[in-house]
């Protein structure tokens, strides 16, 4: 394995594309050209996502990592995804980041190749979406419940 993450990233945009209610954000493909944004630039992005997709293989990157951290904070949906054969190799931050958001009840999925992680993420993005949905059935309930008084 590579020690990056393109041909996957490449791969979750695509997955998430193939949603008519979505529209993924990608710096290859989404930064405007020019001089590099700012750090500060690229958290406040993350921090006004609806969703966020970390995909992980041996080390997470401060700025990474504040973006996370930024979506979390401000409710954005998130999907961690950790690629199998690299857990060995991850360094300390990593695995500390993993153990914290399986603590915090932070679902993450191991994938082995790119067909399975766009399997997870489909399922993932399809099950937030009938969670939501459901969210707002019972929101509409209560309301006509409150109104009827029953």
């Amino acid at each position: 394995m590579n020690g990056t993450l393109d041909d996957e990233r490449a791969a979750a945009v695509d997955a998430i594309n193939k949603f008519p209610t979505h529209r993924s954000w990608s710096w290859e493909k989404d930064a405007p050209a020019g001089a590099l944004h700012s750090e500060n630039e690229c958290i406040g992005f993350a921090g006004t996502s609806d969703e966020l997709v970390l995909l992980l293989a041996r080390d997470l990157t401060p700025i990474t990592e504040a973006e996370y951290r930024a979506a979390k904070q401000n409710g954005a949906q998130r999907y961690v995804f950790i690629r199998e054969g690299d857990s060995r190799e991850q360094d300390e931050n990593v695995k500390t980041f993993i153990a914290e958001e399986r603590a915090d009840r932070t679902v993450t999925r191991y994938f082995q190749n790119i067909d399975e992680l766009q399997t997870h993420l489909v399922n993932s993005i399809k099950q937030a979406q009938v969670r939501a949905s459901r969210e707002q059935i019972l929101v509409r309930r209560n309301l006509r419940i409150g109104r009827d008084g029953s």
